[in-house]
């Protein structure tokens, strides 16, 4: 967490690189007719909404790659390849996520893990916990507070986002 030269840099291009991610992925699932969006109802708790999940998950992204991306995986980049270094640290990391509600459990630790290889590459090309900080919250917010999407299957977080999130019919 030093804040080195660039560190702002690093994580506001991680929460715009995250949020475009996840932009991506949900226009996939619009294209492929598993999804819909409409602009929500309740405009007056959108702003409640977008500040105190913004709040929630800055801190949960940044607990996450505390417990994950900090130490155990900087040790381990110590004195084996990342794509060694990011298995021990991408499983656990997908493992407690499988407490989330609305799990699928192969494919969301297939997913999940990923996700965890993903964040770790991002620590390894910058060797700053600032990238995947960004990156991890940037997905989680623009999911949930602005698409209106489950986050780990929550949705209490953002009781009132910007848009309504729908299985298509």
């Amino acid at each position: 967490w030093s804040r080195h030269h660039g560190w702002v840099r690093d994580a506001l291009l991680g929460t715009l690189g995250g949020g475009v991610a996840v932009c991506l992925a949900a226009l996939v699932g619009v294209a492929a007719g598993g999804y819909k969006f409409s602009v929500a109802a309740a405009a007056g708790g959108v702003a409640k909404t977008l500040v105190g999940s913004f709040v929630i998950f800055l801190l949960g992204a940044a607990a996450e790659e505390m417990l994950f991306r900090g130490y155990p995986l900087q040790t381990l980049m110590r004195s084996w390849p990342v794509w060694v270094a990011l298995i021990p640290v991408s499983v656990p990391f997908a493992l407690v996520h499988l407490w989330n509600p609305n799990v699928v459990p192969g494919f969301t630790f297939a997913n999940t893990v990923l996700a965890g290889a993903w964040l770790c590459v991002a620590y390894w090309r910058t060797r700053s916990l600032w990238f995947p900080l960004g990156l991890h919250f940037g997905w989680n917010w623009v999911q949930g507070a602005l698409l209106g999407a489950p986050v780990s299957g929550l949705k209490s977080i953002a009781p009132h986002p910007l848009l309504s999130f729908a299985d298509a019919d």
